[in-house]
């Protein structure tokens, strides 16, 4: 049986790692793009595409699905799933709006937070062309992480442009906490060639009595993808920003910006 990855895109097919395992059998195994496996008529498979056996923990590889396939009674049979290249974070572009003047906050332009703000920070985060940063075909989005000074503000809280909350989500292991600074993390929708996904994040310095001017904030964004979780028997493919171990997957490391602000 052979497997085909062409393009989401379109044009050629794209060169991937993926994982097949015969239904009732604990084992994964490898099979690259274009290569091929020995399959009977009528045997059931599971295949993932975009992650390799070998390497549970694999990086910048296409993003493909989890599908269930029948071997057809064919003499050649093959199966044909697009699949998505993957965006490294390097490719990404983040862009926080300061509400007060409408530009775009920068080192040499900051934001200023006083006591008693609440501020709707609109925030754009644009992936790059033709190619994904997390796997569309998870049950689950990426994941936001932001960093700030408890002391400083009474929360941030991040919502789509209607008001709407993301979903809380729990901080990963695989990310290391600046000394001093709390964290806060939400799951957040997939970034899908180069649109521009657009929110808000609500810095709500209301009561905190101290200087919201202090210490810049740090954002972070991790893509989710497939990864083998092999400390169940047997191993299960399972959706997430880090594997079992605390391992990054997906694209290689996440994507940061920063909301710089004014030192009064």
């Amino acid at each position: 049986m052979t497997v085909k990855t062409p393009d989401i895109y379109g044009g050629a097919a794209v060169t991937t790692k993926n994982i097949y395992r015969k239904q009732g059998e604990s084992t994964w195994t490898e099979v690259a793009g274009a290569g091929s496996f020995n399959a009977d008529p009528g045997e059931t498979y599971d295949l993932i595409f975009g992650i390799g056996d070998a390497n549970t923990e694999d990086d910048d590889q296409p993003f493909g699905p989890k599908v269930s396939w029948t071997v057809p009674c064919e003499s050649y049979p093959s199966i044909s799933q697009e699949v998505v290249d993957d965006s490294v974070e390097g490719d990404l572009v983040v862009r926080f709006w300061d509400p007060e003047d409408g530009t775009v906050i920068a080192a040499a332009a900051t934001i200023d937070i006083d006591e008693g703000d609440v501020f709707n920070i609109k925030t754009e985060w644009q992936g790059a062309y033709e190619e994904d940063f997390g796997n569309r075909f998870c049950n689950k989005g990426n994941l936001m992480v932001i960093e700030y000074l408890s002391s400083n503000y009474t929360g941030w809280h991040a919502t789509d442009l209607n008001g709407n909350k993301y979903p809380s989500a729990t901080i990963p292991t695989l990310h290391t906490q600046t000394a001093g600074m709390v964290g806060k993390a939400w799951e957040v929708p997939v970034l899908k060639s180069n649109e521009i996904w657009t929110f808000y994040l609500v810095a709500d310095a209301s009561g905190s009595g101290k200087d919201p001017s202090k210490s810049n904030i740090t954002v972070t964004l991790y893509d989710v993808n497939w990864y083998i979780d092999n400390d169940v028997t047997p191993p299960q493919v399972k959706c997430g920003w880090e594997d079992e171990d605390g391992n990054d997957v997906g694209s290689t490391g996440s994507d940061t910006g920063t909301i710089y602000l004014e030192n009064d």
